[in-house]
């Protein structure tokens, strides 16, 4: 679990850092669980929103 957030933590850091050079139809994220506990499923989504909230108004290709 541990694991699993560090990892996706330095992913959002990633994604931040793409940003600044950031053009709407090349944004593209992808999420992936190998889990299937609710808890585990919630923080996903939860920075697949802060991905959202992050660039509005732009395009953002998300496969979960």
């Amino acid at each position: 679990m541990k694991t699993l957030l560090s990892a996706a933590t330095l992913a959002l850091a990633l994604l931040s850092l793409s940003f600044a050079a950031h053009t709407p139809a090349a944004t593209k994220v992808v999420v992936q669980i190998s889990d299937d506990a609710p808890r585990t499923w919630n923080i996903a989504l939860n920075y697949v929103n802060n991905v959202l909230a992050a660039i509005p108004g732009a395009e953002v290709a998300i496969v979960v």
